[in-house]
């Protein structure tokens, strides 16, 4: 017979496995985008991923990471309109 706590840690592991969110190569797909002059000429290619950018170069490649917080904050200033120092609109 199985001790009553072996179990239910294998249940608890069974039930977070089956839980969890299945990530399949269809749902992860990254589009690189040629360097034609938009971006510093040693990026051969770009790609967004969550959160910021990868930059790949000739021998190795640059995250870009931006803060979430940062870009929020930065959007809300500027679309309250807290920027312009034109009062007269």
């Amino acid at each position: 017979m199985i001790p009553k706590h072996k179990f239910y840690i294998t249940l608890l592991l069974v039930v977070t496995c089956f839980s969890l969110p299945k990530i399949t190569s269809a749902q992860v797909s990254y589009q690189f985008r040629e360097n034609k002059g938009q971006w510093n000429p040693a990026v051969k290619y770009r790609t967004q991923i969550p959160g910021g950018y990868v930059y790949l170069r000739q021998n190795g490649f640059t995250y870009a990471l931006l803060s979430q917080k940062d870009m929020t904050d930065m959007h809300n200033y500027y679309h309250a309109g807290a920027y312009r120092t034109d009062t007269s609109q």
